[in-house]
């Protein structure tokens, strides 16, 4: 049955529209992240002294690690979230940031379940990494990924809009990407960004 036929037939049977509403909202929405339990391969624990810890209902862990600002100066830390085969990286606002805003699907949505980065820090960086120029489809050697190796690599990423630092999110695919970062309810990919790397 086609979209449009499926559509119909759901206005009929209801009697209304409301119902046909409802069911063209379901049919195309995009696919998003689940906020249920995170994938149980996606490690936590990093080879380069980082971890990610579950702040679901919580606070900062004691030593979060700091991926950018805001134009005020205030803190961007790295958070991911992890469901299934997916995993994507963006921002906590300030120490009292409640959710995890990941740009994708051509929006910023907002993650109350979600996973902090956690470290030794090095002054604004993680201690034995530095943020490198990258462009799109050429991943540096040594960058740091997010998916804890399960699934699709991804890597964590920032690029500057409106005079602050946004941590993302950039997949290693063979027709290149860009940084993904959320910003005020929308989605920006950007071609001028910079790769956390490990390494000389």
């Amino acid at each position: 049955m086609s979209a449009v036929s499926a559509i119909l037939d759901s206005l009929g049977r209801s009697g209304g529209m409301l119902a046909g509403v409802a069911f063209l909202a379901a049919a195309l929405a995009p696919p998003a992240l689940a906020q249920g339990a995170f994938a149980s391969k996606a490690s936590r624990d990093t080879d380069v002294g980082l971890r990610w810890v579950d702040v679901t209902n919580s606070g900062l862990p004691k030593d979060p690690v700091i991926g950018g600002n805001l134009a005020d100066g205030t803190p961007l830390y790295v958070c991911r979230v992890v469901h299934m085969r997916d995993t994507e990286s963006g921002k906590r606002e300030g120490p009292d940031g409640h959710a995890c805003l990941i740009g994708t699907f051509g929006m910023e949505r907002p993650y109350s379940t979600f996973e902090s980065l956690a470290g030794p820090m090095a002054g604004d960086v993680p201690a034995g990494a530095k943020w490198v120029a990258a462009a799109p489809g050429k991943v540096p050697e040594g960058a740091f990924r997010i998916d804890g190796g399960h699934g699709p690599k991804r890597f964590l990423c920032r690029a500057s809009y409106q005079g602050g630092v946004h941590p993302g999110v950039i997949e290693d695919t063979p027709e290149g990407d860009v940084c993904h970062i959320g910003w005020k309810g929308d989605e920006l990919q950007n071609d001028a960004f910079e790769v956390l790397v490990f390494g000389d």
